[in-house]
């Protein structure tokens, strides 16, 4: 189900309902958010849940980077979608803006989700620092973030 009001952090793989290829990395991913942050007011989900797309950006340059480098330098890139839609609500002239749909026209609610977001961005930046403990998963505990990964997300049986 779609959210409109939740800020998402989306990982690739938005042409397809299949599995990404580094599921596991980021289930491990949201289970290190989901334990440092437990109020967090993200949902980290494959982008395809959100929309679906032939060609999105990150799919492509994830492709290009695993066949660039294979698995030993990980490529993780995540797209935060904030639930944009209540900017809209509070201030529905936006719709006619041509700064865009979805850019906050008030320099003081830019700056708002700006702070918002600093933890998670401090904390995605503590998270690559130490990508060895969760990025680089050894094939057993890899295997396990799969199986927990399909299940949440794929519905798959567990």
């Amino acid at each position: 189900s779609v959210y409109v009001n939740v800020d998402r952090l989306w990982f690739p793989w938005a042409h397809s309902l299949t599995p990404y290829p580094d599921v596991a990395e980021a289930y491990a991913l949201k289970e290190l958010l989901d334990s440092t942050f437990p109020n967090h007011v993200y949902r980290m989900e494959p982008s395809a849940q959100g929309y679906r797309i032939a060609g999105d950006l990150w799919d492509y340059l994830f492709t290009e980077h695993r066949g660039l480098y294979g698995k030993e330098k990980r490529f993780f890139p995540v797209t935060l979608e904030m639930g944009s839609w209540l900017w809209l609500k509070k201030n529905p002239v936006q719709l006619f803006s041509a700064m865009g749909l979805f850019h906050p026209m008030h320099l003081h609610r830019h700056k708002r989700i700006l702070r918002r977001h600093l933890t998670l961005l401090e904390f995605l930046q503590r998270a690559v620092i130490s990508s060895k403990e969760w990025a680089f998963l050894e094939s057993e505990k890899r295997a396990e973030m799969e199986k927990s990964a399909r299940s949440h997300w794929f519905e798959e049986e567990a």
